[in-house]
């Protein structure tokens, strides 16, 4: 049974939090829950807190969770029930106006609405795209890259010897012909000029 810390009352004989509990702790116990005040949690000092947290508190087949006063949420830990008042106590400043999500922060809201956008960047491996760059990175890397190979960051492309193709973007060209004088970015082309080289020197 599930049992009332308030009142020692069984009120369900579920394992889990029933719709019939909560009611009870909201209509029977609401004069005792303590959030009836428009003051945030953060404002509130440690005496309050562990008045709340006593009586936010509940037994479940001998496990202790804590129910929100707001809404139905139960969770495990006091610290989580904090964290999740911050939905009710906080004000929800910023909020996407395509799916009505909100955020606390601003830069959250922008890195959020890029999931609405028409930009969608596209693996090439499997057609999958996704709303940012380097969430496209990760899929490759966690999908389509085995241990043989590396994906470039620059261009987003697999290959066996990522450094041997750095050099496609590198402006370097450490290779030089000790004849002529001609540079290249790869041996193997300094090594075939050397070859045509020699012959036309000689």
């Amino acid at each position: 049974p599930v049992k009332c810390n308030i009142c020692s009352r069984n009120i369900a004989s579920t394992g889990k939090i029933s719709l019939v509990f909560k009611r009870h702790m909201l209509n029977v116990h609401k004069k005792k829950l303590v959030f009836e005040t428009e003051e945030t949690p953060r404002k509130v000092e440690k005496q309050f807190w562990k008045e709340f947290q006593n009586k936010c508190k509940v037994c479940v087949g001998g496990e202790s969770l804590y129910m929100c006063p707001y809404c139905p949420k139960v969770v495990k830990t006091f610290g989580s029930l904090q964290s999740h008042l911050n939905i009710h106590t906080k004000d929800r400043k910023y909020v996407c106006e395509v799916c009505g999500a909100w955020y606390l922060h601003l830069s959250s809201l922008i890195a959020h609405k890029t999931t609405h956008s028409e930009i969608k960047f596209k693996c090439e491996f499997c057609g999958k795209t996704y709303a940012h760059r380097n969430h496209l990175r990760r899929h490759i890397d966690q999908v389509h890259v085995n241990k043989w190979k590396s994906l470039c960051k620059i261009c987003n492309k697999v290959f066996q010897d990522i450094r041997n193709h750095a050099a496609v973007h590198s402006t370097d060209r450490p290779f030089v012909c000790s004849l002529c004088g001609s540079s290249y970015k790869w041996k193997k082309h300094l090594t075939r000029h050397e070859k045509i080289c020699k012959i036309s020197t000689t």
